[in-house]
């Protein structure tokens, strides 16, 4: 099935994560379409982490901006 990845928040604290979901799903009020290379970029970085083994329930890959998810380790 073919896929393409949204940025979305997710979680109690709103982390900023981009998520794969399957073409037939349409991003929601506040979510976005993202390109191919704009996910390649963002990768590249190093500014996400690859959080899908931890994700229940997930399509796809999932990456975590990880300035969000050292903000939640603080608390």
């Amino acid at each position: 099935m073919s896929s393409f990845f949204i940025a979305t928040t997710i979680g109690g604290g709103s982390q900023f994560a981009m998520m794969e979901v399957p073409t037939t799903e349409r991003p929601r009020k506040g979510e976005y379409m993202l390109s191919a290379d704009c996910v390649s970029k963002n990768l590249e970085s190093g500014r996400f982490k690859d959080m899908t083994k931890q994700a229940q329930g997930a399509f796809g890959k999932l990456y975590v901006l990880l300035e969000d998810l050292e903000a939640l380790d603080k608390y």
